[in-house]
This record gives C-alpha cells, sequence and structure tokens, in this order.
C-alpha cells in the first residue's frame, strides 16, 4: 500500500514539474501553456523538476528494495540456497592462474540458525537436507532438538523417518515417532542408537517386518529385546540378530544349536566363536 502512495507522489511530482501547465514570468503575468506550446521559459524550474523526479523515483525503488528484503531472508526455500552457500563453500581446484576470490567463513551459530530456517520450507528435499546438515553440531543439540521436536506432526513419512533418525530428537519425539502409523517411521526410530531401550523392547513386537529387523540391527539394543527376536518367525531378523554386536553369546549358542534355518545356525556358531575368543575362552 505504502509503495503505491510513493508511485502516486513521484508521478505527481512528475507532471508538476516535468510538464508544468502554468508559468510565471518577471512581470508577475500568468501564462497557460496549451498542447502546441514549444517552449517554456521557466526551464530552470524543469531542471529542478528532473531533480525532484529522480529523488522520487529513487525512494520508491528503495521501498521496493526494503519491502521485498524481509521477504526474500523469510523465504525458506531462499534461505535454502543461502544455508547452501554456507555449509558447501566452493573449493577451489587449484592455486594456478588467476587469484581466486576468498571463501567467507561462517560460524557455527550463523550455519544452525540458517539450517534452522530451512526446515520451515515446504519442499521435502531442502527439510531432509538441512536435518542432515545439523547432525554435525552437536554442541547446539538442545536447540536443534527443539526444532526437530516440532516436526513430529509434519505430514511428510521422509521428513519424519529423517528426524526419527536423528540422534538429536529428544526421547519424548522418538516415543511419539515409534507409534506412527507407517512402519517406515518406526523402522526409523527402531535404528536410532540413542532410542530408549523400552521403546526398542516394544518395537521387537511391532507387526511390520522392517520395524522389527531395524531393531535386530540395533547395535544399542537390549539383550531382552535380541532375545526376543531370536526367535522371529522371519529368518532374516534371526540371522541379524546373530550378526548383531551386541548379542549375548548365550542367545548365540542357542541359536547355533536349535535354529530350524541351517545358515542361521550356521552363522550363529560363527560368531559365537568369535564372541568365545574375544572373552579368551578358547574351545577344547
Amino acid at each position: 500500500m505504502w509503495i503505491d502512495q510513493l508511485v502516486f507522489v513521484s508521478s505527481k511530482m512528475y507532471n508538476e514539474f516535468m510538464q508544468p501547465t502554468h508559468y510565471q514570468d518577471e512581470s508577475g503575468t500568468i501564462f497557460v501553456l496549451t498542447e502546441e506550446t514549444t517552449t517554456n521559459p521557466n526551464e530552470e524550474k524543469s531542471g529542478y523538476g528532473l531533480l525532484w523526479a529522480i529523488g522520487a523515483v529513487a525512494i520508491v525503488a528503495g521501498g521496493v528494495y526494503l519491502f521485498t528484503k524481509e521477504d526474500r531472508l523469510d523465504n525458506p526455500t531462499k534461505e535454502y540456497e543461502r544455508a547452501k552457500k554456507m555449509m558447501d563453500p566452493p573449493a577451489w581446484r587449484s592455486n594456478k592462474g588467476p587469484k581466486q576470490p576468498e571463501v567467507p567463513s561462517y560460524s557455527s551459530e550463523s550455519k544452525v540458525k540458517s539450517l534452522l530456517k530451512v526446515l520451515e520450507s515446504e519442499e521435502e528435499s531442502e527439510k531432509i537436507w538441512a536435518i542432515e546438515k545439523l547432525e554435525d553440531f552437536s554442541s547446539q543439540e538442545d536447540l536443534i532438538g527443539t526444532s526437530l521436536f516440532q516436526m513430529v506432526g509434519d505430514s511428510s513419512v521422509r521428513t519424519k523417518s529423517a528426524i526419527a533418525s536423528s540422534e538429536m530428537m529428544p526421547d519424548a519425539g522418538l516415543e511419539i515417532l515409534s507409534r506412527d502409523p507407517d512402519p517406515e517411521v518406526r523402522a526409523a526410530v527402531a535404528q536410532n542408537e540413542v532410542t530408549a531401550s523400552e521403546i526398542l523392547l516394544r518395537l521387537a513386537n511391532d507387526p511390520a517386518v522392517l520395524v522389527r529387523l531395524s531393531v535386530a540391527e540395533n547395535s544399542t539394543a537390549p539383550k531382552s529385546a535380541l532375545s526376543r527376536l531370536a526367535h522371529d518367525e522371519d529368518k532374516n531378523i534371526r540371522m541379524a540378530v546373530t550378526k548383531n554386536p551386541k548379542t549375548d553369546s548365550t542367545i548365540l549358542r542357542t541359536m547355533s544349536e536349535s535354529d530350524r534355518d541351517a545358515r542361521v545356525r550356521g552363522s550363529a556358531e560363527h560368531q559365537w566363536k568369535i564372541s568365545l575368543k574375544q572373552k579368551g575362552r578358547w574351545l577344547l
């Protein structure tokens, strides 16, 4: 609205000074200019009018810049481009040739602030990119975790899977996401090494194979969850249990003797022998 007013004022100035309809000579006589008038005795006045018009245009241009500046800074998509430059500065291939421009350096705080702004984007790929980049700033875990927690209600499965995989997601957020209706999101929680043992134990009984498999592959899974999965109906899940470094040697020995699949038994026996050697107990 205020830009329209500036344009109106500038137009009025132009009409008044650049295209005058009246002028007054030295004796005070007022003359009316007609369309046939080709000269204006007050040429000096027209010169000042030109300056006024240029000034008015400059004011309008400045107003447009200020008006759009906030929009540019608050636009998450444009912030994504800015964050990309901050996180991935151009790498010059060699020192040969003309001197290359110096790559600007940014503080961790400014990078995190820019990345958090990208999280407001409507573009799924931009948000996921920012979530992955934020993993490099563990020193600001509380600030980042708060922002990630606010995204648990996102409509995108891929976005929720990304935040569920983040080690900066608070426990409360992982608890919510562990009950998400989409198995891909629950599987991301099951893969996260900071997920609480209680959540992993519950997910070990999840109806989705993908979720249970993710628990079986998680190196921080509790013994109780791995013991449950060692008897899972899916052989791929049982195989994952044998290869999990957290699986107890007792579980491995039982699986090597009683599992109904020969490959699973062979893998369990192999891993059991390795665990004994690591403990300094050699088979007689």
